[in-house]
């Protein structure tokens, strides 16, 4: 049981991680606001989803705000992959922990409240709020909202993608029939490494999705059954190049080389 909650949180967190990075990133203004706006993103991923989970507001914050310091470690190791203002924009917003904890408590306590959680209780695990109950709410029904939501702005690590949407994914998988066995296997093996995304990816670790690896940078991405697939589209629409290295520094999950 305590293993299994210890995975659903860390899917949780990195869940979190990723919807503001991803909201981080598409900003063209460096500036303190957009890191506090793409923290306030996360955080409401986050309170969202724990209320089923054994770990109280204060260790899954911690949890947070360590996973996206590794994550932008990783990121200043590949510099070349990001504009300048993304970059300004990932210090500021690791920065900003400490400058903004004040403001950062606000957040927390808003979207607590805003969930009908009692604020009293950040202290205990998490619970599920008396609307869910009596919605029906069930954790994880909208799993996908993130890396489907599409504002219109295509701008990011890769730069605008204008007409590049499911047909690529489907042409990725097509080319990568002949290898389809040997990346399931290192698939099952690698389940821990995969399980959730980089900035300008999403895994999809659940059974019921066959097209797993999925582009955030693409408005309506099918999504790759294999990871080599994903590599390839992100080198051929996207030329982001040094894909291993970045997927390296910046994959959930995996240890940052520098440490």
């Amino acid at each position: 049981m305590a293993a299994s909650n210890d995975r659903n949180i860390r899917h949780l967190r990195d869940e979190a991680v990723d919807a503001a990075l991803r909201n981080l990133t598409r900003n063209n203004t460096a500036a303190i606001d957009p890191a506090v706006i793409a923290y306030r993103v996360g955080v409401t991923t986050l309170i969202r989803r724990v209320n089923d989970l054994d770990i109280t507001i204060e260790e899954l914050r911690g949890q947070f705000e360590d996973e996206i310091d590794r994550r932008v470690e990783g990121a200043m190791n590949n510099a070349h992959q990001f504009t300048m203002t993304q970059l300004d924009n990932l210090r500021l917003l690791v920065l900003s922990f400490k400058t903004q904890s004040s403001l950062y408590d606000v957040v927390w306590r808003e979207e607590l409240q805003g969930n009908n959680m009692d604020v009293a209780r950040s202290h205990q695990g998490g619970r599920r709020s008396t609307r869910d109950e009596e919605e029906g709410v069930e954790m994880g029904e909208d799993d996908d909202m993130w890396w489907e939501e599409d504002d219109g702005d295509n701008t990011g690590l890769g730069g605008d993608v204008e007409g590049h949407g499911d047909s690529d994914a489907e042409d990725d998988e097509d080319m990568d029939d002949a290898d389809g066995d040997d990346d399931e296997e290192g698939h099952a093996n690698n389940d821990d490494e995969d399980d959730d995304c980089i900035m300008f990816g999403m895994y999809r670790g659940d059974a019921d999705f066959k097209h797993r690896y999925v582009c955030l940078l693409c408005p309506h991405h099918g999504g790759t059954q294999h990871k080599s697939s994903f590599v390839r589209h992100l080198w051929s629409v996207h030329d982001i190049r040094d894909v291993h290295s970045v997927l390296n520094g910046l994959h959930s999950g995996r240890p940052n080389s520098t440490r």
